[in-house]
């Protein structure tokens, strides 16, 4: 029985301190994007001196973006773009690269300690 109430303990002071105990709501902030850029190359494949070839590459970027705050406490940061390279010239060719950063942060206690 005392093992029990001391997990208990445990658990209800870990839920106290991080701040659980109150409503726990979060406000998301979403934006989506859109890019579109034409680029022309001279030499597209890098090749050496006399075998330059140009040609024009467009690229096609979608996004969003996610912001989240939690009254200050607890903030959350999303930013996704999948970046579309069309070579036109050369060998047309599709690159697909995915761009993905993600960041938070939670003030464990109010202006003292932060994770």
């Amino acid at each position: 029985m005392i093992k029990k109430t001391k997990i208990c303990l445990l658990f209800g002071g870990v839920y106290a301190l991080l701040g659980l105990s109150s409503a726990f709501a979060i406000d998301f902030r979403v934006v989506p994007s859109l890019r579109i850029e034409e680029t022309y190359s001279d030499n597209i494949r890098l090749a050496s001196k006399g075998d330059e070839e140009g040609a024009w590459v467009t690229e096609l970027t979608p996004g969003i973006s996610i912001r989240g705050v939690n009254g200050g406490r607890l903030t959350a940061n999303l930013d996704y773009r999948m970046q579309n390279l069309f070579n036109a010239g050369g060998d047309g060719s599709t690159q697909i690269n995915h761009q993905l950063q993600f960041n938070s942060g939670y003030q464990v206690m109010r202006r003292s300690l932060f994770v």
